[in-house]
């Protein structure tokens, strides 16, 4: 009822975040009639396969407030953006209650515009859920693959992505 309540409003709705990652097999094959994928939370890890094992079983990295024993501090959250390239994944972010001091998941507009400024400074793609699952399926010539082993195959999927954008 949610997607047909948010078409109504005239947003496109294609994927799926569950809340608090309650997530199952039975609400997988749900999903699977109404959804591109969904973000489920923590399983075999926080970092995707590219292109994803499953896309409606996409790992998400939760960012938790800076006063708990566990909390994410910039440094953190850039040190998984760092593995991630390094190990050729996909993280997505799970951010929650910018501005809300009270939540565990809070994390604060100073801690976010410190990340943003970071990530503008790197040779990142930032990408939505959809677009992410777009870029997986990007087929890479084989010719490709023999010359660019070595070099990693998702740096020649962003180099066709940056090139294609400029065009755009």
């Amino acid at each position: 009822m949610s997607k047909s309540e948010l078409t109504e409003m005239g947003l496109n709705v294609q994927n799926f975040i569950v809340p608090y990652s309650g997530w199952s097999e039975n609400r997988r094959d749900l999903a699977m009639e109404y959804y591109n994928s969904v973000g489920a939370g923590k399983h075999n890890g926080y970092f995707n396969d590219i292109p994803p094992d499953d896309p409606y079983w996409l790992a998400r990295k939760p960012i938790i407030n800076e006063i708990y024993e566990d909390g994410t501090s910039v440094d953190v959250v850039k040190s998984w953006v760092d593995q991630a390239i390094s190990e050729d994944t996909w993280l997505i972010l799970m951010l929650h209650c910018i501005g809300d001091e009270e939540s565990r998941l809070y994390w604060s507009e100073e801690n976010l515009e410190a990340l943003v400024k970071w990530v503008n400074t790197q040779d990142i793609l930032v990408v939505t859920q959809q677009q992410g699952l777009a870029l997986a399926a990007i087929p890479i010539p084989s010719s490709w693959i023999l010359i660019l082993s070595g070099i990693g195959i998702t740096a020649a999927i962003r180099k066709k992505l940056n090139s294609g954008r400029k065009r755009n």
